[in-house]
């Protein structure tokens, strides 16, 4: 099980998550080469919900931000795009793993100490399920500049994958990731875009405006 510090695990989730990794259609299955999983899943990805704050730690960033907070399974029931319609969901580095899986399909290919942004990666390779209904517990930052520097090493990250993204391409036997892998990795890069290029457009809006007579 792979957690981060500021994430919860209640009681029971590990439970419910080994037993939908132990179901047959569920079980990583490897190609001949040993190197891709063709069937099944080696990681299993759980929601996250943002828990109720305490009352001395709300902000108002954070009540704006933050999102629905508390677990209610009747009105927070969700899915995920990607695997519903692909099959494969996205892996964010908080869930379960099949270590033999995941080592014999990761062990010698990434490089050492380069990879940033290594979850979704990861998911890609290994192939990740989401699992919607299994719940983990995890807050949202509560200040401005914490949720600043959070997006700004995933946007590092994200761009540290534009090589790997590029040898995917032209080396597919060496790294398999498909097209809806492709275009995730690709969207992050997009949506790194999109603040920045807003502001670009915001200020030569305003100068166009400053320059009309």
């Amino acid at each position: 099980v792979t957690l981060d510090g500021d994430t919860q695990l209640p009681p029971g989730r590990l439970r419910e998550l080994v037993g939908i990794a132990a179901h047959p259609s569920n079980r990583p299955v490897l190609a001949a080469d040993g190197r891709r999983v063709v069937a099944g899943y080696a990681i299993l990805q759980p929601r996250l919900v943002t828990p109720l704050p305490l009352p001395h730690e709300d902000t108002f960033f954070h009540r704006l931000f933050a999102g629905q907070s508390g677990v209610d399974p009747y009105d927070a029931a969700s899915s995920e795009v990607y695997q519903d319609l692909f099959g494969e969901g996205s892996f964010s580095g908080k869930g379960l793993l099949d270590v033999q899986a995941v080592h014999a399909v990761l062990a010698g290919r990434l490089p050492e100490d380069r990879v940033l942004s290594h979850d979704l990666l990861e998911g890609a390779l290994a192939r990740c399920a989401v699992v919607t209904d299994v719940t983990l517990v995890e807050d949202a930052p509560f200040h401005a500049e914490v949720a600043a520097s959070r997006v700004h090493r995933w946007t590092r990250g994200d761009w540290q994958l534009l090589p790997i993204l590029l040898r995917s391409l032209r080396h597919p036997a060496q790294l398999p990731l498909g097209a809806v892998n492709r275009w995730k990795l690709a969207d992050n890069l997009r949506r790194s875009l999109v603040a920045p290029g807003s502001l670009a457009l915001l200020l030569a809006a305003l100068a166009g405006f400053a320059a009309t007579p």
